[in-house]
């Protein structure tokens, strides 16, 4: 079994050796940083650069004419949109609407304790 003097020393040994890795780590850091300014993987182009064929352009869906990347802001709707666009909820959608939201609350209020 070791004493406590052993385990002191072999602490004072492990911090040691650690404080030695990381001197060593931060001298090789320091040396690479120094080292050569330059890249050795840079390329110059000193001459003009000559197009040999011809790009080729990328392939992008068709965009329907109808279609808004984005919409102006304070847009207002022209009775053409709301004819094409709204639809005015009538007597059996309410009650659909009526019946799914009772259902929805009453599932709630049942797993409340």
């Amino acid at each position: 079994m070791m004493s406590s003097l052993d385990h002191k020393k072999l602490l004072k040994l492990g911090i040691i050796v650690l404080i030695a890795f990381f001197m060593l780590a931060m001298v090789i850091l320091i040396a690479n940083s120094l080292g050569s300014k330059t890249k050795k993987n840079s390329v110059n182009f000193n001459e003009d650069f000559t197009l040999f064929q011809p790009l080729m352009q990328v392939e992008t869906p068709v965009m329907p004419d109808d279609y808004y990347l984005t919409r102006p802001r304070n847009y207002e709707w022209t009775q053409e949109d709301v004819n094409q666009w709204f639809t005015p909820p009538n007597g059996q959608l309410l009650e659909q609407l009526n019946s799914a939201n009772d259902y929805m609350i009453t599932n709630i209020l049942e797993a409340a304790p």
